[in-house]
């Protein structure tokens, strides 16, 4: 069975149908059976890294799944072996199965089982050599074998680390017989990004271990970006490079100025009208491109809320003076003003002259190469779709929603609208949110909301994603980042099902954890529009204002439904009753953290306060106490964005 692939996919070389295969009930091949190994996993006589990870790691969950160890050996066809499994690339491949594997691109693979025989290989790159870290490398075979541990074996991965890996046991494992099915992602790049960067006071080796194991998790979510549309701000060095000499490529400021506003010169603002700035931006983009990073960039560098856009005249007729921003975005609501002081202009969405900017940009490129795309950011103050621009498929448009969850009750479905105000315009979607960074260490749950907004945007010409950033806060918020992982490597699946499966991993407790997560979704209501304008946090609104919300009688209830899940799973698997214990050592560190919260908003007004200050040193320090004992269960926590977010640490 082909799917038809649509008008913008037919245009795009990086964006293909999949093809797929319907499977039938007749057996194969046994791989385990009667407590022994009946398949040998058979590799290329000269197996690159990617395929070398990927047969260790088909070989371990295997393992763990039956307690046989499966041989891995190279292709010898002068002496093949009963039952091959057949990893890669192999000399073995039929002529039509290297056929369609030669046309595949980035990180697709196929999966064919014969009588005595199962295949699976990918389109695969040099590189791989430090997977799971590596994500720049086409992996394709490697996502063949997670797909095949998921639908034949049942795997679940939950969190990073043994306990959030759930392979269900089994005595027996076999290939179901299977047409040649070949599989070719939507999603051209997909990520979360995590800084890896290391804090004093909790060892390297832990940190070191943190951002291995999230980009294991990662990788087994087929999460990577062979090509990576998701541009950086693109001007960020532009002043050091071409404020002396060209002025006029930066923004006038309202004073009459082309200059930034203090020190942070890379989040000056251009010129966007100046004729020679696309000119220069295309030089440089002739000089870097690279086939991983093939597309002109046309994002607008960073600002904060006192970041001046352009006022020369050239720019402001650009805008639509009756295009008003929905909403006034903030980036880094830290430094921002009160809106009686924002001058009106502010007011006016920044879209039109953006998006001109960007499709000047593409005709400069043009000239170059006639197939060359460019990627703009749909952002801050130009987060709104344009009013008077028509882009077109080439201009791929990072949309970052102006928004976090959850949504208000009378705008349930404004990321859908917002997304098809963009998709109207013309361009090319991909989808870079923030919200990841909103929850800090509490229990913040918007699972079911993000779901429905990504299958929607999956279901309206989705191409790729990046989310800033994976705070890795699993025990307290993982059911927004199962969904996360889980809908971007089985789109198919439904809210309810993606859900179903992370609460099964709780045995006889499945109800109670489902009611417990629940009980905080609820919860995290509380955090609405007016909520996040009173506290004008930003990124930053829970770790200042958590405890408003996340009050002691939500913990308290939150705690009654854990104890009860582990009265009734008492008797239950082992890992199950380590989750639940797992999900309670989160929740105590959320408690407290959120107790620290009211002791620095009533400092902040009374910083002489010598009590109060100890009172907040003390319970610092029994929060880091309690991390630092029961580390282990917080492997894959970003302790940077975390710690940046703190600001009760410099007291």
């Amino acid at each position: 069975m082909q799917i038809s692939p649509s008008p913008r996919q037919r245009a795009s070389t990086a964006v293909m149908p999949l093809l797929c295969c319907l499977v039938s009930s007749s057996l194969a091949m046994d791989i385990v059976a009667d407590g022994k190994a009946k398949a040998v996993l058979v590799v290329p006589a000269q197996p690159s890294p990617v395929v070398q990870y990927a047969a260790r790691e088909f070989q371990e969950h295997v393992r763990q799944a039956t307690g046989v160890r499966l041989l891995i050996r190279k292709e010898n066809l002068a002496e093949p072996p009963a039952n091959p499994i057949y990893i890669g690339p192999c000399a073995a491949l039929s002529a039509d199965q290297k056929k369609v594997l030669d046309q595949l691109p980035a990180n697709s693979f196929i999966v064919d089982a014969r009588e005595n025989a199962l295949f699976i290989a990918g389109r695969d790159g040099e590189g791989g050599e430090r997977l799971p870290l590596d994500d720049e490398v086409s992996m394709g075979t490697l996502f063949g074998v997670y797909d095949w541990l998921d639908r034949s074996l049942g795997v679940r991965w939950l969190w990073p680390g043994p306990l959030g890996t759930v392979i269900p046991k089994t005595s027996e494992v076999s290939s179901q017989e299977v047409s040649l099915k070949t599989v070719v992602p939507q999603l051209i790049s997909s990520r979360m990004r995590f800084t890896g960067s290391k804090v004093p006071s909790v060892s390297e080796e832990f940190q070191s271990r943190s951002l291995v194991e999230n980009n294991r998790w990662m990788r087994r979510h087929r999460l990577a970006k062979p090509v990576n549309p998701m541009y950086n701000h693109g001007f960020a060095n532009y002043w050091q490079r071409f404020g002396k000499a060209h002025p006029e490529y930066f923004a006038m400021r309202a004073d009459g100025v082309r200059a930034p506003y203090d020190h942070r010169d890379n989040l000056v603002q251009m010129c966007v009208s100046n004729p020679d700035l696309p000119k220069q931006a295309i030089a440089d983009w002739l000089q870097e491109r690279s086939p991983m990073r093939p597309y002109i960039n046309a994002c607008e560098n960073d600002r904060r809320a006192i970041e001046p856009s352009c006022r020369c005249s050239a720019c402001v007729a650009l805008d639509d003076p009756e295009a008003k921003v929905s909403v006034i975005p903030n980036p880094w609501h830290v430094e921002s003003r009160p809106a009686e002081v924002i001058p009106d202009w502010e007011h006016i969405s920044l879209t039109d002259r953006y998006a001109t900017f960007t499709l000047r940009l593409l005709e400069e490129g043009r000239k170059h190469d006639p197939s060359a795309k460019v990627v703009m950011m749909g952002y801050s103050f130009y987060s709104d779709p344009p009013r008077k621009t028509k882009l077109n498929e080439d201009v791929i448009t990072l949309v970052v929603p102006p928004y976090i969850y959850p949504n208000p009750p009378e705008h349930p479905d404004r990321v859908r609208k917002l997304w098809d105000g963009w998709k109207a315009a013309g361009a090319t979607l991909a989808y870079r949110p923030n919200h990841t960074l909103v929850g800090y260490t509490q229990p913040y749950i918007y699972a079911r909301q993000y779901g429905d907004d990504f299958k929607y945007m999956y279901g309206h010409g989705l191409m790729a994603t990046m989310f800033d950033s994976l705070t890795g806060m699993w025990g307290v918020q993982g059911p927004n980042l199962y969904m996360h992982g889980r809908l971007h490597d089985r789109p198919d699946l439904s809210v309810d099902g993606v859900l179903a499966e992370y609460y099964s991993a709780f045995g006889k407790a499945e109800a109670l954890v489902k009611r417990y997560f629940e009980h905080w979704e609820k919860i995290s209501l509380g955090l609405d529009d007016a909520l996040q304008k009173e506290v004008n946090g930003g990124w930053a609104v829970l770790a200042v204002a958590g405890h408003r919300i996340f009050t002691p009688a939500a913990y308290n209830e939150g705690r009654r439904i854990l104890d009860e899940a582990k009265a009734v799973a008492k008797d239950d698997d082992a890992k199950v009753r380590q989750r639940i214990e797992y999900l309670a050592t989160w929740l105590e560190y959320a408690r407290l953290a959120a107790v620290i919260m009211p002791l620095h908003e009533q400092l902040k007004k009374s910083p002489d306060n010598a009590e109060l200050k100890a009172r907040l040193i003390q319970s610092r320090d029994q929060l880091d106490a309690f991390f630092l004992k029961h580390q282990e269960d917080f492997l894959g926590i970003d302790l940077v964005s975390t710690r940046q977010v703190e600001g009760w640490r410099s007291w």
